[in-house]
């Protein structure tokens, strides 16, 4: 009976020691919880956790009020409208891993009309492609792709999974019900010295444009770079800068800003993680502003108005905490 319960006991031991390690050898994978600077979302899981590709389909009713156009009464005041309409929408969203790279695709198409006024009619057409390859045991390469139309950009598609969803170059809250069209192009080359210790180089350019001509559209370039040391399995600290310039098409100006910025990143447990980036901008912006001239230049000229440019510079405190949920399940839009 002794000898019998000490083997019991071994194979018991035996088991758990089996059951341990490939508790390790699944999270292996695991990349570290999100970076903030690199804009990219919560780390990797490890490939049998990963949600497979997979396809959905929607048939929605609609009320839509304050449905503005780009256009004013005669009064000068915007016009809106109240509509009933049904929206179709086909998307697909999930990961496919081979043995060094790592695809993520979330996809969404839509159409909407509208019962009584079929201006607002449109499709909706809205991409975020993440593709990450290890180019060698140290340096891995990441490119995230962003694009899409809206026919009415509020409340729009944000990408989940892959890309951090505080992302730029996604227009929401637009002011008129009226097409935008955008696309967010960016890569990043990571180098990884150790284990704990990381660097990143990157840059992305994106535009923004809106089929009306009264509006004005958005074009950006960003470059930046950044240090991150894993303090613990679950935490990682680290330091970057950017460099971001700002010009548009239909009017005339520009920006540049200056950003550093201190990051932390913990893992809270299986399933969430948080990120805090803090730190400053400055901006440097040129443009125009109407004036007065004198009255004898106007006596001359005409009364017309005078424009100058103008350049200033400020500084803004930057903080943007972020929380995750995991990047297997799909948030609900």
């Amino acid at each position: 009976m002794g000898a019998g319960g000490g083997k019991l006991k071994r194979i018991w031991i035996g088991l758990l020691l089996i059951g341990a390690g490939i508790a390790t050898a699944q999270e292996g994978d695991y990349a570290g919880p999100a970076i903030l600077s690199r804009g990219i979302g919560p780390g990797r899981r490890s490939a049998d956790e990963l949600l497979r590709m997979r396809f959905y389909a929607q048939i929605n009713a609609t009320y839509d009020n304050g449905l503005s156009a780009v256009s004013v009464d005669s009064n000068g005041q915007l016009q809106s409208t109240d509509e009933y309409g049904v929206q179709g929408a086909l998307g697909a969203y999930g990961y496919h891993q081979w043995k060094h790279t790592l695809l993520g695709l979330d996809y969404r198409g839509s159409y909407n009309h509208y019962t009584n006024n079929t201006y607002f009619d449109g499709s909706d057409q809205n991409l975020s492609l993440g593709l990450t390859h290890q180019l060698t045991r140290h340096l891995s390469l990441s490119l995230r792709q962003l694009a899409g139309t809206s026919s009415r950009p509020m409340f729009s598609f944000y990408p989940s999974g892959f890309t951090d969803p505080s992302v730029e170059g996604i227009p929401a809250n637009e002011l008129y019900d009226s097409r935008v069209t955008y696309t967010n192009s960016m890569l990043d080359l990571t180098y990884q010295k150790s284990a704990r210790l990381s660097f990143n180089f990157g840059g992305s350019g994106y535009f923004v444009r809106r089929r009306s001509q009264a509006l004005v559209g958005l074009n950006a370039a960003y470059a930046r770079g950044d240090m991150n040391y894993r303090l613990s399995r679950t935490q990682t600290i680290g330091v970057d800068y950017g460099f971001s310039h700002f010009d548009y098409s239909g009017g005339f100006g520009s920006s540049d800003m200056h950003t550093v910025g201190l990051n932390y990143a913990v893992r809270l447990g299986r399933s969430w993680e948080f990120s805090l980036r803090g730190g400053g901008t400055r901006v440097e912006s040129l443009g125009l502003v109407q004036v007065q001239i004198d009255p004898a230049v106007a006596a001359i000229i005409g009364s017309l108005p005078a424009r100058r440019f103008i350049t200033g510079s400020t500084m803004y405190p930057l903080v943007a905490p972020s929380c995750f949920i995991p990047s297997t399940t799909r948030p609900h839009r």
